[in-house]
């Protein structure tokens, strides 16, 4: 996809503020608001407390 958006801005000037702009912005690094270590421990938290409020209807 590179090599196209390239080969377009060759052979049309006028397209250097318009595409350039889109292939920096996609190649920024995006950062989380917290450690990844975090997302997993509350997602298998959630799972977790999940798993039990079924398994305990399933008790009942």
């Amino acid at each position: 996809m590179r090599a196209n958006s390239n080969l377009c801005l060759l052979e049309d000037p006028k397209l250097w503020g318009k595409v350039l702009p889109m292939i920096l912005y996609s190649e920024t690094v995006r950062e989380l608001s917290a450690p990844p270590i975090f997302f997993g421990l509350f997602a298998f938290g959630v799972l977790s407390l999940l798993l039990y409020l079924t398994l305990r209807i399933d008790r009942d």
